[in-house]
């Protein structure tokens, strides 16, 4: 269901959850990814007109990677698999700090919710105008480091 049907995606939601687990240093953990979909980029558009990788909260006893591939499904409708980790960063948020680690990801499958995603909150971006749309530096920065990892996975004439 679309966003304007009143349906939130997950980093949508309140991130103050009582579920989230919290690390020792009180951070609470989220993972997230930058997806590669043939020779494009997968961008989430929020229901604030924000530009942003798919990312969410990692739940109890669950992986980072595996919270990477669930958000991107939850918030996309994209079955991915992650190609290897990027890093992570930390911002704050409602007086809390999240610390976010990211994973470059490979899209395998289009499940029936990828069409009512595409267009509504999640598109289709080519590679080279990814930075210019990212709404906030620690994405601009991530993908700036990302981009010569990403173009091992793109095909050889997709990349001029």
């Amino acid at each position: 269901m679309a966003l304007s049907r009143s349906r939130r995606c997950s980093s949508d939601r309140s991130e103050t959850s009582h579920t989230a687990p919290v690390s020792r240093r009180g951070l609470i953990p989220q993972a997230g990814a930058i997806v590669l979909y043939d020779d494009r980029i997968v961008l989430r558009r929020t229901a604030q007109g924000e530009w942003v990788f798919p990312k969410g909260h990692v739940e109890p006893g669950e992986t980072a990677a595996r919270a990477a591939e669930r958000e991107v499904l939850e918030e996309t409708g994209l079955l991915v698999e992650v190609l290897e980790e990027l890093g992570s960063f930390s911002f704050r948020h409602d007086g809390h700090t999240y610390r976010v680690r990211m994973f470059l990801t490979r899209t395998v499958q289009a499940t029936e919710e990828w069409p009512r995603h595409l267009g509504v909150d999640a598109f289709l971006v080519p590679w080279q105008e990814v930075e210019s749309r990212l709404s906030f530096e620690n994405l601009r920065r991530l993908w700036r480091r990302a981009l010569p990892r990403l173009m091992v996975y793109l095909r050889p004439s997709r990349q001029s």
